[in-house]
């Protein structure tokens, strides 16, 4: 199982420099990968998004492109004097305010070939996702052992749904039989027929016991889909909903204190797995 929240940080030898490069992603349905540079290479940038996209899969990303010195690697100050004098006249020319010496100076290092600035790119990228895949890893791991205890809380929760539930349905017709007896004797009107059908509904509709059996067979292959490998997300997404109507449905059917305690406390445990399940990729 992996998360979707990671964090990676690289930085390789780069042509006019060491570069940096930072990954960070966050939880979301869809992949958003957003990625700042500061050499301003579209090129690099898009294919930056491409790779980080295939690379993670799903969640918000955040990618950041920088010279790890912060300047200009191997910058002499009269060349830097000379572009900063440079830069200063064109934007006086157009009316534009005094550059930033520190922005120049990223920028004084000398003419750099694209193609050695992108694969350098290319290696502190790879550097930082396998990082950032790491703690994914372990960080589904540790949602993997968190699962495993809620999904016990959760199955402890429908064995006792299913022993306050045995019995219901007779102890229900067995009373309102004794009751309707005594009506027949006061009411020779009433249609006995009509009655014994009042009662098969009745009974269908306080019998748990086929809710109950469908939420044990949800939360087995929601133990099945923790055990998997690959992106699960979606997967135990749906599972949760299903297991949510099961328990739903049971607190419609029930009419007694003590099944419509538990059956609150299982809409608690569902609750914290769907917020937990929101990070699992």
């Amino acid at each position: 199982m992996h998360s979707m929240t990671g964090f990676g940080n690289a930085t390789v030898d780069g042509p006019a420099g060491p570069i940096r490069v930072q990954v960070a992603a966050v939880n979301n349905k869809r992949c958003q990968v957003h990625v700042r540079s500061e050499f301003g290479d579209l090129a690099i940038e898009e294919a930056v998004r491409r790779r980080v996209g295939s690379a993670l899969g799903r969640g918000s990303i955040s990618v950041r492109i920088d010279r790890a010195s912060g300047g200009a690697a191997g910058c002499e100050p009269e060349t830097l004097r000379r572009t900063y004098l440079a830069f200063k006249q064109i934007a006086e020319s157009v009316g534009a305010p005094a550059p930033r010496l520190e922005a120049v100076a990223r920028f004084s290092g000398g003419a750099v070939d694209e193609s050695e600035l992108a694969a350098a790119v290319d290696a502190a990228v790879d550097r930082a996702l396998a990082a950032c895949e790491q703690m994914r890893l372990q960080e589904g791991a540790n949602l993997r052992q968190a699962f495993e205890r809620m999904l016990a809380e959760l199955t402890a929760c429908r064995n006792t749904m299913a022993k306050l539930a045995t019995g219901r349905v007779a102890s229900y017709r067995e009373r309102l039989e004794q009751r309707l007896e005594t009506l027949l004797a006061e009411r020779a009107q009433l249609d006995p027929a009509q009655i014994v059908r009042e009662l098969a509904l009745y009974a269908d509709r306080v019998d748990v016991t086929e809710e109950i059996d469908r939420l044990a067979s949800h939360a087995e292959q929601f133990a099945a889909a923790l055990a998997g490998e690959g992106a699960v997300g979606k997967r135990i997404e749906f599972l949760l909903q299903e297991m949510g109507r099961e328990v739903n449905t049971v607190g419609s059917k029930a009419n007694d204190a003590a099944l419509t305690a538990i059956v609150v406390e299982a809409k608690s445990v569902l609750e914290r797995m769907r917020e937990q399940a929101a990070n699992v990729l």
